[in-house]
């Protein structure tokens, strides 16, 4: 669980004990983040489990004028924490509020970039693959599902 209003904030709960059992937080923080500028992330959107020991999220204002999309591996035993992607809209778009991050197969992920009206997919190498950009006055969230096409027999 991320908890948006507290910047650097990500809290780990047992479904058994129902307790808080891991929280990553700048005054608290029981974690070193590895390769990623300070503050890690801000005001995040969209935390997934995306891998054993991994976590995606859509990092809203860690960077001023830059949200990102940032992929962590969080080693429990170490208490670390090191970014290993970071995926960023060229032309720079912010969103302060909504966006989302999923997982592809094939190393892509698709970010939702909120009210800036922006959706990419990006290859691992942080190509973008495809856009959408829309004018709206809301906020966006994607997702992206399987599509099954049957043919019909007349």
């Amino acid at each position: 669980m991320a908890v948006r209003a507290a910047a650097q904030t990500i809290v780990r709960f047992t479904s058994k004990e129902r307790s808080d059992v891991t929280r990553q937080r700048r005054q608290e923080n029981q974690f070193t983040f590895i390769d990623s500028p300070l503050p890690a992330f801000s005001r995040q959107h969209g935390l997934r489990v995306s891998a054993p020991a991994t976590i995606t999220l859509l990092d809203n204002l860690g960077s001023p004028g830059d949200s990102r999309a940032e992929r962590y591996t969080v080693d429990e035993a170490t208490r670390t924490a090191r970014l290993t992607h970071s995926y960023g809209s060229t032309p720079a778009v912010v969103t302060e509020i909504g966006g989302s991050v999923q997982n592809l197969p094939g190393s892509r992920t698709l970010v939702s970039f909120g009210t800036a009206g922006r959706v990419e997919e990006y290859d691992e190498a942080g190509r973008v693959m495809w856009r959408i950009e829309a004018a709206i006055t809301e906020w966006l969230m994607s997702s992206r599902c399987p599509l099954e096409v049957r043919s019909r027999r007349t």
